[in-house]
């Protein structure tokens, strides 16, 4: 799964948006910066309230003036004297432009916020508004401002659906983004290909990748040289292949599972990321020396892929070459020395060598590079069993993140201790004894059979269930 989550952010990574957000702020910050809009409204104003709005049309324009200039302090000065003398929108817009171009966004903001006070639908300052909650990081402010701005009869409606899309989609809000990019007319859109594009990376997130790859071929006939709009569409079935083999992989229909890999591989035969899927499917078919090549063409691709290492020491255990196993992570470890599943697969390797005392080592180690990392901690709980050493088990149980994988460990605990107090009886001759313990011990393990059953891939559970069910079985037959 790793892997898979690898492969899904270098499809966003290269997915590039190529809007930039000044695209669309053509009436704000350009040169085409609107002057005063106070002129129309003089003449339904009384005789001192007219002169007060010609006066402060006058430095509004020369405000205007400053601001074209660069000269943002001047603009600033005269759009407080305008909204000092008679406070209208475009003064505070003028005044809230200026503070944003002077970097003081939560004075724009204040500014801003006051002309939609006045007038609540002015285009120009929901425009900065959005720009400027974008650009603090308020992305819900700046949807709720584009989508006031698309609800408007305005001429750019759809760059600002755009302008919301985007800001769901990097919000992790692939649906929402999705059915707004949708409704926007391409042909009506100044920027066709940047909306396939961003539609078809949408259609990536929510795993539609038949439409994605119509959108990515989409955005390449709307504009031929847009060389990522090809790379998207053949990373996208290479994703496509990646889920229907994971699919098939929870399904267990490992050889079904390789197939799609291949597939993958064969779209895309310079990706380092569909060999690993490949090798751990044909570890779980048994064809090693299969997993193995797979592994090291990963690995040749890049030299410093850490699940590909990975992937050839698994081989070499699977297979009982644990020196060669050991070799290989022992390099990998001196590269890479809190990666927390080397430090696992040392552990196990040395296990399998009979040497129980570095395997605690290694396993400890991993479990404290990576807390979240359930399978060191129960490979110790196990070793610790087969040590007899319960209380300490019991212990290390207790790092497990999951409290019903939890409880259920410390269950098994309390089985295989039922079993060596049953058995210390039964050495000693005493079979009544025995037979109390082993009763506790096959009510807990009846108790919790489906966690029985999800541990019966586990080389040191099938280890330490051996005996009991040798003596459950001659016991109570």
């Amino acid at each position: 799964m790793k892997g898979l989550n690898s492969m899904k952010n270098n499809i966003i990574s290269i997915i590039v948006l190529v809007l930039i957000w000044g695209q669309f702020t053509i009436h704000c910050l350009s040169k085409d910066f609107r002057k005063s809009q106070t002129q129309d409204a003089i003449l339904e104003k009384d005789s001192a309230t007219r002169e007060k709005l010609k006066r402060i049309s006058r430095i509004l324009n020369e405000g205007n003036s400053f601001f074209q200039k660069g000269n943002f302090e001047k603009s600033l000065e005269k759009a407080n004297l305008a909204v000092n003398t008679y406070p209208t929108a475009p003064g505070y817009y003028l005044a809230g432009v200026s503070e944003y171009k002077l970097g003081k966004n939560r004075d724009a903001l204040v500014s801003l916020k006051k002309g939609t006070d006045i007038d609540p639908e002015n285009e120009q300052i929901l425009l900065t508004l959005g720009i400027i909650y974008t650009a603090e990081g308020k992305n819900e402010d700046a949807i709720e401002v584009y989508g006031k701005l698309e609800s408007l009869p305005v001429k750019d409606k759809y760059n600002y659906s755009f302008k919301k899309a985007v800001i769901l989609k990097n919000q992790g809000k692939f649906e929402q983004s999705y059915e707004t990019l949708k409704r926007i007319p391409a042909e009506e859109f100044a920027f066709p290909a940047q909306l396939n594009m961003q539609l078809g990376d949408a259609a990536v997130q929510l795993k539609k990748y038949e439409e994605a790859e119509i959108y990515f071929e989409e955005a390449r006939k709307n504009n031929p040289e847009l060389l990522s709009a090809k790379k998207s569409a053949s990373i996208t079935r290479v994703a496509s292949a990646l889920e229907n083999g994971n699919q098939a992989m929870r399904k267990k229909n490992y050889k079904e599972a390789a197939s799609h890999f291949q597939t993958a591989i064969q779209n895309d035969p310079k990706n380092p990321t569909p060999y690993i899927f490949l090798g751990n499917a044909r570890i779980l078919t048994g064809e090693y020396e299969a997993a193995l090549k797979a592994f090291e063409s990963s690995l040749a691709l890049k030299s410093d892929y850490q699940e590909a290492i990975s992937g050839i020491a698994a081989v070499h255990y699977k297979t009982g070459n644990y020196r060669k196993s050991v070799s290989v992570l022992e390099k990998s470890i001196s590269l890479f020395p809190n990666n927390a599943i080397y430090q696992n697969q040392m552990g196990l390797n040395m296990k399998a060598l009979g040497e129980p005392a570095k395997a605690l080592v290694y396993f400890t180690r991993a479990r404290e590079l990576d807390s979240a990392f359930a399978e060191p901690i129960t490979n110790l709980v196990f070793l610790l069993i087969a040590e007899n050493r319960y209380k300490a088990a019991r212990k290390e149980a207790e790092f497990l993140k999951s409290e019903s994988e939890k409880k259920q460990i410390i269950s098994f605990i309390d089985v295989s201790e039922q079993i060596y107090e049953g058995d210390k009886h039964l050495r000693q001759g005493d079979t009544k004894g025995a037979k109390v313990f082993y009763e506790k011990a096959k009510k807990l393990l009846r108790r919790n059979l489906p966690f029985t059953m999800h541990l019966e891939g586990c080389i040191s559970f099938r280890e330490i269930r051996s005996l009991p069910r040798k003596i459950l079985k001659k016991l109570f037959p």
